[in-house]
């Protein structure tokens, strides 16, 4: 296997080749050192618990040349935390919020409020934000229609993911 594994791997080998390669990178640390240059601390909130993001978040950073430090809080805890933050976020470079379609409230605008609520907190921090985008639910009651139809909860979650898209006059800096 190459020296610098990390950055082979892409978003289309799947969770299984990404487990399999951290198992690799944890039993001989040393035989991959160098594929991190850039040090970085991360912060992870999330209203799930994100155990299996966490777990592969330091490779995924690997990727890019980054070495992530990572902080991991108890899921549910987002605005605590950025609302009143700890002295563990004063060295954090970035924070990655994620939340599921159980955080998507019954309008898109509603919801996009409190997310960028929160990004606005983390940035006057000075923390740069990596939101991820909310998932739909396994089963919509519309079906096949569900993502084209505005009534429906899949059809929420693409409203507020379009809306959560940054845009040149909205930086996150």
């Amino acid at each position: 296997m190459e020296k610098h594994f990390a950055l082979a791997l892409t978003p289309d080998d799947g969770y299984v080749t990404w487990v399999q390669r951290l198992e690799l990178w944890r039993n001989d640390p040393g035989a991959y050192a160098g594929t991190s240059e850039t040090q970085v601390r991360v912060a992870l909130l999330a209203t799930y618990t994100i155990d299996f993001l966490a777990e592969l978040l330091p490779m995924a950073g690997a990727r890019v040349g980054l070495a992530v430090d990572l902080l991991k809080f108890p899921f549910g805890q987002i605005e605590q935390v950025l609302l009143n933050p700890p002295h563990s976020l004063e060295d954090v470079d970035y924070v990655v919020l994620t939340g599921t379609h159980h955080d998507v409230a019954d309008s898109a605008e509603e919801t996009v409020r409190r997310w960028t609520r929160l990004w606005d907190a983390a940035s006057g921090s000075g923390i740069r934000v990596v939101q991820l985008g909310f998932a739909p639910p396994a089963v919509d009651g519309y079906g096949a229609a569900a993502w084209r139809t505005s009534r429906s909860r899949s059809g929420l979650v693409r409203q507020v993911n379009e809306q959560l898209v940054p845009r040149p006059e909205r930086s996150l800096r």
